[in-house]
């Protein structure tokens, strides 16, 4: 049916994710494998499992996501991402204060994290975890030197698991308000 034969699919902008949609079958999915660091990247060059040669060049900004659909046929098969597992660290804080402290600290070193709240977490099999064992929510980075150590600083445990990592932006971007005017020294515009 699909072949690596085929010409490239192209794609330009995402079109929904195949978790929204409990109407698509499994079957319909032919998925493409991402590493945590390619999500944010515009131009990509991927195949599917089924050998489909992807070409993908998003518009800046576009982060692609666990399902996001990067190519439907005509006949309902979607060419959709996967987020490949790898080893992150994962901290359960105790309370607001470690928290916040661990977010600021990896912020400070623009390093990558994704939070997740108490009531989304689970387990790289899916399981869930109970809400009660991590009032904070749960925080994941990349295992590596100076997180490290900041955990050991902030007396947490280095909990290395396996899990889909979609971390958020590492730089907040300003926005201005709409009413914002740059003014001289005298008071004009």
């Amino acid at each position: 049916m699909y072949s690596s034969g085929q010409p490239p699919v192209f794609c330009q902008s995402l079109l929904g994710n195949v978790f929204a949609d409990p109407e698509v079958p499994a079957a319909a999915i032919d998925w493409v494998g991402f590493y945590w660091d390619e999500c944010r990247r515009r131009a990509l060059r991927k195949r599917s499992q089924l050998g489909v040669d992807c070409r993908i060049l998003l518009s800046p900004g576009a982060v692609i996501r666990h399902g996001d659909v990067i190519f439907r046929y005509d006949d309902g098969l979607r060419i959709a991402a996967r987020i490949e597992p790898c080893d992150v660290l994962v901290a359960r804080p105790t309370s607001f204060v470690v928290a916040t402290t661990l977010a600021y600290e990896l912020g400070n070193l623009h390093w990558p994290m994704q939070i997740s709240a108490a009531e989304h977490a689970s387990s790289e099999h899916g399981d869930n975890i109970p809400a009660a064992d991590m009032p904070w929510g749960e925080l994941l980075t990349i295992p590596d030197g100076p997180a490290e150590v900041l955990f050991a600083q902030l007396q947490l445990a280095l909990n290395v698991e396996r899990r889909r990592f979609e971390p958020g932006p590492v730089g907040a971007r300003p926005e201005l308000s709409a009413d914002f005017r740059i003014m001289r020294r005298d008071g004009t515009a």
